[in-house]
């Protein structure tokens, strides 16, 4: 009963765990519902106070007009400027505005990494964006020649602009600028440092401008994020790298119990208690069978007789010879089957007994011919 409650209890932990993991969501997902530290409920309920709708499409669904100036597109995934899905790369050429996110670079470990600044900026409706927080993303984007950037310097930045056809193609270093953890108030054990624009910077490049301002934008803006997958850059011989860690860990969690399962069941309570195994006398019901023969007859000879001629006469049979053969084709027989000389076979059936003890090993003896000749 104890090992059953054992396994219950494992069981039981290792379910609250996977509905732990299940209720936190996949680490780095575009999920505008989730409130967890990573996720984006805050710039969801941020663009939905600026009277910005959201909407959702697969890349070879979307189909919006560039010449709509109510119209921003965002990737939901880091995706090159020079991979943009064909129908989205269509909306920019046509004049729209296309945000797409991009690993940060740390191609120059030596510089100082960009956590909270503003640093040069030549993007004109970012020029009055205080400070922003890069502390959830992997570190700024390299700035190419020809782009304008913000937040950095003339060789990385945080965002980075460029003209793609008669559109634009913003570039920024993940959407690490725009978790939960990044748009609100710091924690109770962190200190209160100088007031982040992660939340202005959202509004700005995510929420159509009207033209009258930077901070005026159209009654029916609109935000679609075209899902895309994002690209496998190096392969792997690791089988376990390609599922996800929700996946190993249920894994994990199974060979866990499995392997705690095994042991409570194979386990002892005790110590090896030994038990002598039943042994069986080969003969013995042939010489019990004598003994009643002896009380009944009362003589040696005559019990030995008796029981020899009865026994040659079912050896016979079994070995396919008449009931009447002759001790010599007999023998013969028995010498073929079992592999022992004919005059051995021959003293076996023809040796005298003078005593009950004679006569009990001489019946054994015969038992154990029987099947050797008989394989039984």
């Amino acid at each position: 009963m104890r090992r059953l409650w054992w396994v219950l209890g494992i069981v039981m932990i290792a379910v609250v765990v996977l509905v732990a993991v299940g209720r936190g969501g996949d680490a780095g997902a575009f999920d505008l519902g989730s409130s967890e530290p990573d996720g984006y409920k805050a710039l969801a309920m941020l663009l939905d106070g600026g009277g910005v709708r959201v909407e959702r499409t697969a890349s070879d669904a979307f189909d919006a007009d560039p010449a709509d100036r109510s119209v921003r597109v965002l990737l939901s995934a880091p995706v090159s400027s020079e991979a943009l899905p064909h129908r989205v790369r269509r909306f920019a050429d046509g004049g729209g505005v296309v945000v797409v996110t991009e690993h940060g670079s740390d191609v120059n470990e030596s510089a100082p990494p960009l956590r909270r600044t503003r640093g040069r900026c030549n993007i004109e409706p970012l020029a009055d964006v205080g400070r922003v927080s890069a502390r959830f993303t992997d570190g700024p984007i390299l700035v190419r020649p020809g782009e304008r950037s913000c937040f950095g310097d003339r060789g990385r930045a945080l965002v980075a602009e460029a003209r793609q056809g008669r559109g634009t193609v913003v570039r920024i270093a993940g959407l690490g600028l725009f978790v939960n953890r990044a748009m609100g108030t710091p924690a109770k054990s962190e200190p209160v440092g100088p007031i982040e624009h992660n939340a202005t910077l959202a509004m700005r490049l995510l929420a159509p401008a009207a033209g009258s301002g930077p901070g005026v934008h159209p009654a029916a803006a609109r935000l679609i994020v075209v899902d895309v997958t994002e690209p496998v850059t190096g392969g792997s011989e690791d089988v376990l790298g390609l599922l996800p860690g929700r996946v190993k860990l249920v894994f994990g969690l199974s060979l866990l119990v499995a392997t705690l399962l095994a042991w409570s069941v194979g386990r002892r309570d005790g110590a090896l208690v030994e038990e002598e195994p039943p042994v069986r006398i080969a003969g013995s019901a042939y010489v019990e069978a004598v003994g009643g023969l002896l009380g009944r007859q009362g003589d040696v000879g005559r019990a030995r007789a008796m029981l020899q001629g009865r026994w040659q006469r079912e050896l016979a049979l079994r070995l396919g010879l008449p009931a009447t053969a002759d001790d010599a084709a007999l023998c013969t027989a028995l010498a073929r089957r079992t592999g022992r000389a004919p005059s051995d076979v021959a003293e076996l059936l023809a040796r005298p007994t003078v005593d009950e003890r004679e006569l009990a090993h001489l019946i054994s003896e015969l038992d154990a011919l029987r099947r050797e000749a008989t394989h039984v």
